[in-house]
């Protein structure tokens, strides 16, 4: 009986334990297991053109929910134009970006 007990404590000792985190919960890490990798995670960098003309527009929104000011000033006028001259030369970088749609690219004749 004595050779039965020292198995079981070998394997006990052997065998290990898990932690006990309540009913229906898994421990953070599982022994023998390695940690949870994300190994086909990319980070794709925000698309600075699309951040400034969200910022634009942000702007733009802020305005129109301040409603109609009572007196235009200078400042006011400057502000509107300053963000048609910022979302027009996004849209000029976007289209010199692009090639035509209806322009044909041929290579060299042999």
């Amino acid at each position: 009986m004595n050779s039965n007990e020292d198995k079981d404590r070998s394997l006990k000792a052997e065998t290990p334990q898990i932690p006990d985190t309540g009913p229906g919960k898994l421990p953070d890490k599982l022994p023998g297991k390695l940690p949870n990798q994300k190994l086909n995670h990319f980070h794709i960098a925000a698309d600075p053109v699309r951040l400034k003309a969200e910022e634009i527009k942000q702007r733009q929104d802020k305005r129109l929910e301040e409603g109609r000011p009572s007196v235009i000033t200078n400042e006011v006028i400057y502000d509107m134009l300053i963000d048609i001259l910022e979302n027009q030369k996004i849209l000029e970088a976007k289209l010199l970006k692009k090639p035509a749609a209806n322009s044909l690219q041929v290579g060299p004749r042999l």
